[in-house]
């Protein structure tokens, strides 16, 4: 069809990179709505009305109309045009929540914007317009600065791409959209969802009771946690009493009491509860160690984390077990 092709090539024409540039002529694209398209169709059955009959009346009622839907759709068209292009900035979230996406619009801009919509869509092959709506949200930015944020939902962990933003308008009747398509280049990251709670339990849930009157003594460590057995464990390590009560064979892990310092292992969670489970249980590890500000460090197969603490270094472990 010859429609669907010319919106095609509109969905899929060349738009303003996430920069400092502004909306103009060349990026902006406007449309009637369907109340636009009845208002106008109507239009078009009274003027041939009028022609006919050569009724006075009609042509005043279709010429007032007439030029009132085109001032719409001159003021649909400039409440984008002149707009700078937003400053765009994701906040990471973990699988099965939401990111924030946050728009900012520059103090430069000293226009009102009503009746803005922001859309983040996926795209559809090559038919963006066909494409889901992720995250919308409506509003009107004053003139000056102003900043917007959509929450798009993250169902797997990992580095993604930003989907195509779209900012529209219908200001002011609704008979006219305007909008402009962005495609972003950032990436944002999705973190593993964390468990509720270790099932291990933290250090401070390992009391001498809980392993049958085990405790370490002698040296310079102190219990961290359990972890499944590994062939080659010392057997002064091992969780007895668990054991005798019918549970699976665990090893006791231990830290060094002299730097506080709490080694993460993959490989001693999987591959008995699954990766994904393994890794939801190293970041509520993580989380739990950064909250209680104990140095850890982080082991991912070859990959070595050196031991640390702080939000960068948190964010750093994340980000490695969401690619993990």
């Amino acid at each position: 069809m010859k429609f669907t092709s010319t919106a095609e090539r509109v969905a899929d024409a060349p738009a303003p990179e996430a920069g400092p540039g502004r909306f103009g002529l060349r990026n902006i694209y406007i449309l009637p709505t369907s109340e636009g398209w009845l208002v106008i169709s109507t239009l078009g059955v009274l003027f041939i009305a009028a022609v006919n009959y050569g009724v006075q009346l009609i042509y005043m009622t279709v010429f007032v109309l007439g030029a009132a839907t085109h001032a719409a759709m001159v003021l649909t068209h400039r409440n984008l045009h002149g707009m700078r292009t937003p400053r765009i900035r994701v906040r990471p979230g973990f699988a099965g929540d939401s990111v924030v996406v946050t728009l900012a619009f520059t103090k430069t801009d000293t226009l009102a914007r009503p009746q803005l919509t922001a859309t983040l869509r996926a795209r559809r092959g090559r038919f963006w317009l066909r494409g889901e709506r992720l995250a919308e949200a409506r509003f009107s930015k004053p003139a000056g600065a102003g900043q917007v944020e959509l929450h798009l939902p993250a169902p797997r962990r990992g580095h993604h791409p930003l989907p195509p933003l779209s900012l529209s308008t219908r200001y002011p009747l609704g008979l006219f959209r305007a909008w402009v398509i962005i495609h972003p280049q950032q990436r944002f990251w999705v973190y593993p969802k964390p468990t509720a709670r270790d099932p291990l339990g933290p250090p401070r849930d390992l009391s001498a009771e809980t392993l049958g009157g085990q405790t370490h003594s002698g040296g310079s460590d102190e219990l961290y946690g359990l972890r499944r057995y590994r062939e080659g464990d010392s057997p002064r390590h091992l969780a007895w009493a668990q054991f005798a009560r019918g549970q699976p064979l665990m090893t006791r892990e231990l830290t060094d009491a002299r730097t506080g310092v709490i080694t993460l292992r993959l490989a001693d969670l999987s591959p008995g509860p699954g990766k994904e489970a393994a890794l939801a249980m190293l970041t509520r590890r993580v989380l739990d160690a950064e909250a209680r500000a104990e140095p850890y460090a982080l082991t991912l197969g070859n990959e070595h984390i050196p031991a640390g603490l702080g939000a960068r270094h948190k964010r750093h472990c994340l980000e490695r077990l969401a690619a993990a």
